[in-house]
């Protein structure tokens, strides 16, 4: 009977998995980006994060997907796993998101007033 229960807690450690913890340091350009991993806010920008990653019975690392976000800037994102070495720097130089020209709103309207008033005042000449 003992050996029957030792060898099912031993199946199910196994087929458990373990876990790994990786250290991640992350930096963003401009500093101060908010750092989520699997949408859970780890922190600012820069920072250094521990991270468990799980393997399983089949020694299949799992992925999880970091994402920084700075107001004004395009958020960016990473899938990571843990791959050969339990430390890893991640930089990224976020990009400033592009803002809808009102320039060409005003020149539009613009060009319509002022054909608006040429017809005026070609149909007040007559």
């Amino acid at each position: 009977m003992k050996n029957i229960f030792g060898g099912v807690l031993f199946c199910f450690i196994l087929l458990a998995g373990c876990a790994t913890t990786s250290t991640i340091t992350v930096k963003t350009d401009p500093a101060g980006a908010h750092i989520y991993l699997d949408g859970k806010s780890m922190g600012q920008t820069p920072a250094t994060i521990k991270v468990k990653f799980s393997e399983n019975a089949q020694l299949v690392t799992e992925k999880k997907i970091l994402a920084v976000q700075l107001p004004g800037y395009r958020e960016r994102k990473e899938v990571i796993s843990l791959e050969g070495t339990p430390q890893m720097t991640l930089e990224f130089l976020l990009v400033p998101e592009l803002k809808k020209s009102t320039t060409q709103v005003v020149s539009k309207t613009t060009a319509t007033t002022t054909a608006q008033l040429s017809q005026e005042t070609k149909s007040v000449r007559h």
